[in-house]
């Protein structure tokens, strides 16, 4: 017996010194083979007398070039830096992760005690590395550590913590939750809900509690969570951070002006998440815009074959996302969802001044973030939903004018199209309307709105975007849903069948204009009687 608990003891410690130098090996293969290839400097030949492999204090300095302060600057040098050293990061990690998180059987993870096994020369290079991965991760992640003061067991938090639906929202946007989500349980949705907030003076008590009297509601604070010392977290760029910080491992994010028709557990089950564990919404193919030049300037080659449809790239629009609702497998992609949180936290805004160009005067707010952060990250495990987008309200008849809709002269300039570029074939082909949705006669049917409707495959409305209201306005009335359209394919050089109008009202002139359901009518009626009760609180 005591011969077989010596080999015992032996296998054990010759298992984890063997995953030891597997470790080492791929992290030394990482940083001196591999990073070149994403290096924002000009990659060396292996031959070459001054390669990381061939000198020590070569290779001291790029462990050094990791550890050193990001471009200043900001701006596409920024982003392709992020890139190269985002990429050796999630290498790195994942290696440091293998050697210490052990998946058990019950679906539950533990944590293997290295330190047990190792001889005092492998100590040495343990200890070595363990301070270089925190420093590391220290480097480019810091907001972190308030609440978590290690990334690996931040990550092991909520490897089996199930699904769940985040929200963030405001005192001012809670009355949207209030009809949405008695809304989502009445789809037959039991999902327990996070609405994550930033302190007291976002959410105020009032709004708390009423919205923690729905059923499976709990609202959460962050703002303590969140080191945002030198800017400051707030608005749109909340919502990776609450994507992040919520206690689910898979994540359906909805903004609270966000409402389903049909049931959005049935998302967890699409096939495209279930390859991906991400899946992304197309924006309108609104505002024709080249944008590769931008994107070669920021992703190291090869280019994915996401960028090559990307619209940015092909320039069908300047935008992408439409951000309104993301599912994601937080295990599967942290350090991506990490790199995303970046681009929304201390590199979001530029500085005139200092002459720093932010994030947000590059791509729109925080829509195009969450894409980007993949690919910038070498993260190409993401999709962008097949279904198209469409418009919902009130079919308009020729001989209406839309000049109550007409931008004014700032929105113009923000929204001025590139004619330059033509538009381009949209990617989701068209699909037969269901047979239990009557079609209205007429030659080009023309619906007007702020909603940004979503479909499934079959062309069924599966969610929309932009509230219950005819325009973002304070004082609007609330849209009559009669009529949706899909956008219609088109060929290129035709004119774009979307048009941007002022309040966030956009038009779209379709082929077919198709009734809704009764269900959805009734569904709607709902929403719409709820919000009404709602905006008198």
């Amino acid at each position: 017996m005591p011969q077989l608990l010596s080999w015992t003891s032996m296998r054990r410690r010759l298992i984890v010194c063997r995953l030891l130098a597997c470790t080492i090996a791929g992290i030394l293969f990482v940083l001196f083979v591999l990073s070149p290839k994403v290096s924002s400097q000009p990659t060396q030949h292996l031959a070459d007398p001054h390669h990381g492999i061939a000198h020590s204090k070569d290779n001291e300095g790029r462990i050094n070039h990791l550890l050193s302060p990001l471009p200043a600057s900001g701006g596409s040098t920024l982003l392709r830096e992020l890139a190269f050293r985002t990429r050796i990061f999630r290498e790195l990690f994942t290696a440091w992760e293998t050697l210490h998180l052990i998946p058990s059987e019950d679906g539950s993870l533990g944590l293997r005690h290295v330190m047990r096994h190792l001889r005092s020369i492998d100590r040495e290079i343990y200890d070595r590395f363990r301070v270089f991965i925190n420093a590391f991760a220290q480097k480019l992640f810091p907001w972190t550590m308030p609440y978590f003061p290690d990334h690996m067991l931040f990550h092991a938090s909520f490897y089996s913590a199930g699904r769940g639906i985040v929200f963030t929202a405001g005192t001012d946007q809670a009355r949207y939750l209030l009809t949405s989500i008695p809304a989502l349980r009445r789809l037959g949705c039991d999902l327990p809900i996070e609405v994550i907030y930033l302190g007291d003076d976002d959410l105020s008590e009032d709004a708390r509690d009423s919205l923690e009297a729905l059923e499976g509601v709990v609202t959460v604070d962050i703002e303590e969570m969140v080191d945002d010392k030198g800017w400051k977290l707030k608005g749109w760029a909340a919502k990776p951070f609450a994507i992040l910080y919520s206690s689910f491992r898979e994540v359906i994010f909805m903004d609270a002006d966000a409402l389903f028709l049909t049931n959005p557990e049935n998302l967890f089950h699409d096939r495209q998440y279930l390859k991906t564990g991400a899946l992304f919404f197309k924006d309108r193919s609104v505002l024709p815009e080249s944008r590769k030049l931008w994107l070669r300037s920021v992703l190291p080659k090869p280019l994915s074959h996401h960028i090559k449809t990307n619209r940015m790239w092909t320039g069908e629009s300047g935008h992408m996302q439409d951000s309104g609702v993301i599912v994601v497998d937080k295990w599967k992609h942290f350090v991506s969802l990490l790199l995303t949180t970046r681009l929304n936290g201390p590199d979001r805004d530029g500085d005139e001044k200092a002459g720093k160009k932010g994030v947000y005067e590059m791509v729109y707010g925080d829509k195009e973030t969450f894409w980007l952060s993949w690919e910038l990250a070498g993260d190409l495990k993401y999709a962008f939903f097949e279904g198209g987008q469409g418009n919902m309200g009130v079919l308009r008849k020729p001989e209406d004018r839309d000049e109550i809709f007409d931008l004014d002269d700032d929105e113009e300039k923000d929204f001025e199209d590139d004619e330059d570029v033509d538009d381009f074939t949209d990617v989701v082909p068209k699909t037969a309307s269901p047979t239990h949705r009557k079609p209205l006669p007429s030659a080009k049917p023309r619906i007007c709105s702020p909603q940004l409707l979503h479909f499934d495959r079959a062309g069924k409305p599966i969610w929309f975007n932009g509230w219950l209201a005819t325009s973002k306005s304070d004082k609007a009335d609330y849209q009559r849903f009669e009529v949706y359209m899909r956008d219609p394919p088109r060929v290129k050089g035709e004119k774009n069948p979307w048009d941007l109008k002022g309040g966030n009202v956009v038009c779209l002139t379709g082929e077919e204009a198709l009734e809704f359901t009764a269900d959805e009518k009734v569904l709607l009626g709902k929403m719409l009687e709820s919000a009404r009760s709602n905006s008198r609180r």
